[in-house]
C-alpha cells in the first residue's frame, strides 16, 4: 500500500506540473497557483470530510505553515516546466528531491544501507547529467533558468514534506487542508503583489488573449485539482511509510513526465539527458537493495 500511494502521489504530482507549467505560458506562475489552489482545497476538505477525524486546530496551523512554504516552490516548479523541457525539470526536481529528503531521513535515524548509499550518489550524478546542456550563447537568459528553478523547489518542497510529515499524530488530513490553504493565502499575496507592481500589459488581439487566458484558468484548475488528489496520496502514504521511500521511488516521476512531453508537447531532449533519467531510474532498485 505504501508503494501505490507513492506511486500515485508521482503521478498526479507529475501530470498537474505539466498542465500548471502549460498554464504559465498563458498566466502569471503566481495567478497559476492562485487559481488552481482553491480547487485543491476542496478536493483535500471532502477527503478530511470523509475521513471523519475530529477537527485539529493545531494540526491546521502547522499545514497552514507548509502551505506557506510550498506558494513559492509551486510558483518556481510551474515557471520551470512552463521553460522546458518538462521530462528535464521533473528528473531535476525528482532526484534533486530524492537526495535532499533522504539526508533529511539519515538526520532523521532512518537506516543507512549500501544499496541507499550508492541509489543517492546515482542520484547526485543524474542530476549533473541533467543539468548539462551546451545552449548557443545567444539563448535567452530567462530559458536558462529552468534548472536552477527546478532545484529550488525540490529544496522547498522538501521542507513542506517534512514540516507535513511531523504533523501533530492524530491530525488526520486537517494539516494537509491548512496546507492547501497556506497555499491559498500565499497566492493569494503573491497574485495581489504581482497586480500592484505590474508595469503594463500587452495589448494585443483582445479576442485571442480572453482565449488563451480562458484556457489558462481552466488548464490552471485541472492543475489543483490533480496537485490536491496527489497530495491526499502524499499524506496517507506519510503514515505507512518511511520517508526515504519517497527518495527512492523518485525517478519514476520524470520517466511519466518525460513521456508525456514527448507524447504530447513534442518536447526533446538530449541523449545524456536521457541517460540522466535513466540512470535516476537504476537508482530505484539499486536503493531498494
Amino acid at each position: 500500500m505504501p508503494v501505490l500511494l507513492v506511486l500515485l502521489n508521482g503521478t498526479f504530482a507529475s501530470l498537474s506540473n505539466v498542465l500548471g507549467g502549460v498554464a504559465n505560458r498563458a498566466l502569471p506562475s503566481s495567478t497559476v497557483v492562485w487559481l488552481g489552489a482553491p480547487v485543491a482545497l476542496a478536493v483535500v476538505l471532502v477527503a478530511a470530510g470523509a475521513e471523519s477525524v475530529p477537527f485539529s486546530p493545531f494540526g491546521l496551523a502547522v499545514g497552514v505553515v507548509a502551505g506557506l512554504v510550498a506558494t513559492m516552490s509551486l510558483m518556481a516548479v510551474y515557471r520551470a516546466f512552463s521553460i522546458g523541457p518538462v521530462g528535464l525539470v521533473a528528473a531535476i526536481v525528482s532526484c534533486a528531491g530524492a537526495v535532499f529528503i533522504s539526508l533529511a531521513g539519515f538526520i532523521g535515524g532512518e537506516a543507512l544501507t549500501m544499496g541507499r548509499i550508492i541509489g543517492l550518489a546515482m542520484c547526485v550524478v543524474a542530476v549533473g547529467m541533467l543539468t548539462y546542456r551546451r545552449e548557443p550563447t545567444d539563448r535567452p537568459r530567462s530559458t536558462r533558468s529552468g534548472p536552477p528553478l527546478a532545484l529550488a523547489a525540490a529544496a522547498g518542497f522538501t521542507v513542506y514534506l517534512l514540516i507535513l510529515d511531523n504533523a501533530p499524530i492524530g491530525s488526520g488530513l486537517w494539516s494537509l487542508t491548512g496546507a492547501r490553504l497556506g497555499i491559498l493565502v500565499g497566492a493569494t499575496v503573491a497574485v495581489i503583489w504581482w497586480w500592484v507592481n505590474r508595469r503594463g500589459m500587452r495589448d494585443g488581439d483582445s479576442a485571442t488573449a480572453g482565449r488563451s487566458l480562458r484556457t489558462g484558468a481552466i488548464v490552471a484548475a485541472a492543475a489543483g485539482f490533480l496537485d490536491g488528489v496527489g497530495n491526499v496520496a502524499l499524506v496517507l502514504a506519510l503514515r505507512v511509510g518511511e520517508l526515504f521511500l519517497f527518495a527512492i521511488l523518485a525517478p519514476y516521476a520524470p520517466l511519466l513526465t518525460a513521456l508525456v512531453g514527448r507524447v504530447f508537447l513534442q518536447q526533446r531532449i538530449t541523449r545524456l539527458q536521457l541517460a540522466g533519467i535513466l540512470l535516476g531510474a537504476a537508482a530505484v532498485v539499486v536503493a531498494s537493495l
